[in-house]
């Protein structure tokens, strides 16, 4: 049976046809549990990852209060969960003010993902809950992530926010995560009322783009005393994931840097060598300090705080002190 026949069958003639819901302003939103928006459609797991399945627009508010200027724009969408089964979850994508309206005029907009920290399994954390005016999250640190998404629409991008953890709140789960970060991202692209065609998407490379340190690197502790724990630990360690990661919090320590400072660092090692890149930047943006160092891997430790004396000594310390400060 052909697919448009079995969509048909499966009541999921939509496919390609997402319907849309206007803004509501001063509409207070339902928790995700609630709300029949995040409920998909049936036959939805016919449709491929990234596949819009219904969207409405929304107003945000910082803290959930103060309202924004922003375009948003909630997508429900097709991705896949861990063990590789159909599972749909929400982006908000934000578009730049003056890109509101533009669709389809050509102009490239690029377009990034953010993953706010989701700090709990309720869904009141999830950032599509979060983010919203009106949306009671007390203490979710999404709403104060706002920031950092006017910070990328300042620049001109558009911002995919996911709900990373899923309908669910797996968090720590493998492979789920990664799946609906990248279907987000294909879903926005895809939604024809943003106007962010393919041909405007810009792979942004470590090397242009660098994450902070220890992005993607799930840690776990144990007791120094539990020699068992320990023991299972080991036999999931993955040792060039953990060199990786001994080399950027080395760099990090060198700099003595903290949350509030632009910093970034990643490390990358094969079975030759390790190289460690970062980099120190103001608070607005105009002046970044960069380089990279490469060695053993065994010298990991070694390699990190190499790189962050190098930007020390080329001054990286100015601006560490000046960020402290709160001057640009």
């Amino acid at each position: 049976m052909e697919i448009g026949s079995l969509a048909m069958a499966a009541g999921a003639e939509w496919i390609g046809q997402p319907p849309h819901e206007e803004l509501q302003r001063r509409r207070r939103p339902l928790l995700p549990s609630e709300d029949p928006f995040y409920a998909p459609p049936p036959g939805y797991e016919l449709s491929r990852p990234g596949t819009v399945l219904r969207s409405r627009d929304v107003e945000l508010g910082f803290f959930g209060v103060i309202p924004q200027q922003f375009t948003a724009t909630q997508l429900l969408y097709r991705t896949t969960d861990l063990n590789g089964r159909p599972q749909a979850t929400v982006t908000t994508v934000v578009v730049p003010t003056e890109r509101a309206g533009l669709a389809g005029d050509g102009a490239p907009c690029p377009i990034v993902s953010y993953q706010c920290a989701i700090d709990a399994v309720t869904d009141r954390c999830f950032p599509s809950f979060a983010l919203r005016r009106g949306g009671r999250a007390i203490g979710s640190l999404a709403q104060a992530e706002l920031l950092l998404v006017a910070a990328a629409l300042a620049e001109g991008w558009a911002v995919s926010v996911p709900d990373h953890e899923g309908p669910n709140g797996s968090w720590g789960a493998p492979y789920e995560p990664g799946y609906h970060v990248l279907d987000g991202v294909r879903a926005a692209l895809n939604h024809h009322r943003l106007g962010l065609s393919p041909v405007h998407a810009a792979l942004l490379s470590v090397d242009d783009f660098p994450p902070a340190v220890g992005q993607g690197i799930l840690g776990v502790e144990g007791r120094r005393d539990d020699v068992r724990t320990l023991e299972l630990l080991g036999s999931v360690d993955h040792t060039r994931t953990r060199m990786e990661a001994l080399a950027e919090r080395s760099f990090l320590r060198g700099l003595a840097a903290g949350c509030h400072t632009p910093v970034a660092g990643c490390a990358r090692a094969d079975a030759r060598a390790l190289t460690l890149t970062g980099l120190v930047a103001s608070l607005d943006g105009r002046t970044v300090i960069r380089s990279a160092v490469s060695g053993p891997v065994s010298a990991a430790e070694a390699l990190g705080q190499k790189l962050a004396e190098e930007l020390l000594g080329r001054g990286a310390a100015r601006l560490l002190a000046a960020n402290e400060d709160g001057r640009p």
